[in-house]
């Protein structure tokens, strides 16, 4: 046995094997590595990865569920009513009743404004879904890098909101305001006043009311096809295998007259409908097979019959002559029924309504922020000039920040969509233009009747008549 002083290794392995065995009198031991197989700093390294790692997750844990008790205090608010409007466009006031109740219900009309215009925030977030707080994001958006080297400022940023009107003291209800004008149920878009009527050739073909016939709505459905494209429009989807669309224009209106309040007065006459949004073109869907027009389209207006079920009237073809025009505040109280507001509150926030609409009302009431970040040099010549490494790299960091933003956005903005309901998109009706998140105002569809065609109402009537259950 050798007299050779152990060494390090020796000792460690007797105290790993708790024997006395060395290397010269064990020929199968094999030296045992005392240091790891990688690198020490590599441990520490992922060590500290994944503890920062943990750090960020515990503080997106915090951020969620601050949001989610921000979220739960709105949803108790909503249904305790808080956002209650109650506004009676329609109903008959004078102004002696009024003048006299004016000092008691001021105190209570500001605190109402004030309400419904400002809240506070907790923990730095605002309430997702109030129109007084900051809605378009949970928490304002940090500028990046605020400066470079030279000092140059930059940065991705969402304006903060400026609340209008401040309450005011000296704030007064007047009668007036709370009238609408007695001609209000014959008023008309000026637009619709100014076109020619159709000429005594065509609308002398068309019957009296007595006289004409209506439709059912399932022969409609049948006879043409279609979906709903948007709001009282319905469009007909390219299908090779049945052939040719009976309408060439591929659209059609089936429109409630219950809640248009200037659709044409009767068949062969002028008029307009109301929508909240537009969906995009059929052709953006489905390509040159799926173009339509927006003229000469049919129209039917459905009433209810003496048995209380809907039918439909043909009230001729008609053109969007005009591109649509916002109604301001004004017509919206003047103009528009309750009853016609509270519908499309409804339709609007209704669980199944479509796609296009959610993605609409998120882009209106939660905009995306925009990019305000560095962008690469133009010459006067709108020439890209040669980008520095330094250019370049300013450029990338803050586009990556604005696709985090985007993603913040999404997210946060999608969850406040899925909280609106009816009374959310009343309240929105009655706020100011300058307001934000921004009011909700309806727009105008101009239809000008450009033909009353008696073959296609005769047609119909024949195809109808085949079939006992559409009578």
């Amino acid at each position: 046995m050798s007299n050779r002083v152990p060494t390090p290794h020796d000792l460690a392995w007797d105290d790993l094997s708790q024997g006395v065995l060395d290397e010269q009198d064990d020929p199968k031991s094999v030296p045992l590595q005392v240091s790891p197989s990688f690198p020490y700093n590599d441990l520490v390294g992922k060590v500290t990865a994944v503890e920062q790692d943990q750090m960020s997750l515990r503080h997106d844990m915090k951020d969620l569920q601050i949001a989610y008790n921000n979220l739960a205090k709105d949803v108790d608010t909503l249904k305790r009513g808080g956002w209650s409007v109650e506004v009676g466009p329609f109903k008959t006031y004078t102004a002696d009743p009024l003048s006299n109740e004016l000092d008691s219900i001021k105190f209570e009309t500001e605190r109402a404004f004030s309400n419904a215009y400002s809240h506070e925030k907790v923990d730095g977030n605002d309430d997702p879904l109030s129109f007084g707080g900051r809605s378009r994001l949970t928490q304002a958006p940090q500028s990046v890098d605020g400066s470079d080297d030279n000092g140059v400022v930059s940065g991705i940023n969402i304006p903060t909101r400026v609340l209008t009107p401040p309450p005011s003291s000296d704030s007064t209800i007047k009668a007036s305001i709370l009238q609408v004008s007695p001609d209000s149920s014959n008023w008309m878009p000026l637009v619709v006043t100014q076109w020619d009527p159709l000429p005594t050739t065509t609308t002398s073909t068309i019957p009296p009311s007595t006289d004409t016939v209506t439709f059912h709505p399932d022969f409609l459905r049948n006879v043409f096809g279609g979906i709903t494209w948007s709001y009282g429009l319905q469009y007909i989807e390219p299908n090779p295998a049945a052939g040719p669309p009976m309408l060439k224009n591929r659209t059609y209106y089936t429109i409630d007259a219950k809640y248009e309040p200037c659709l044409p007065p009767s068949p062969g006459q002028h008029g307009a409908k109301l929508t909240a949004f537009f969906n995009e073109n059929p052709e953006e869907k489905y390509g040159e097979e799926g173009e339509c027009s927006f003229e000469d389209v049919p129209m039917f207006v459905a009433t209810l019959n003496e048995a209380g079920k809907p039918r439909y009237t043909y009230y001729g073809n008609y053109t969007q002559a005009r591109w649509s025009d916002k109604l301001d505040y004004d017509r919206m109280v003047q103009v528009v029924p309750a009853i016609v507001k509270d519908w499309w509150a409804e339709e609007l926030s209704a669980q199944g309504r479509p796609e296009w609409v959610t993605d609409a009302l998120k882009k209106h009431f939660f905009p995306m922020p925009t990019y305000d970040g560095h962008l690469l040099e133009q010459t006067e010549g709108s020439e890209l000039t040669v980008a520095t490494d330094v250019q370049i790299a300013k450029v990338e960091k803050d586009v990556k920040k604005y696709v985090e933003m985007l993603t913040e956005w999404e997210r946060d903005a999608s969850l406040k969509t899925s909280l609106i309901d009816k009374e959310y998109i009343l309240a929105a009706f009655e706020q100011a233009d300058a307001d934000e998140p921004p009011p909700l105002r309806l727009w105008w569809e101009y239809l000008q009747c450009v033909n009353w065609d008696k073959d296609f109402y005769d047609l119909l009537v024949q195809l109808q008549s085949r079939n006992q259950n559409y009578l």
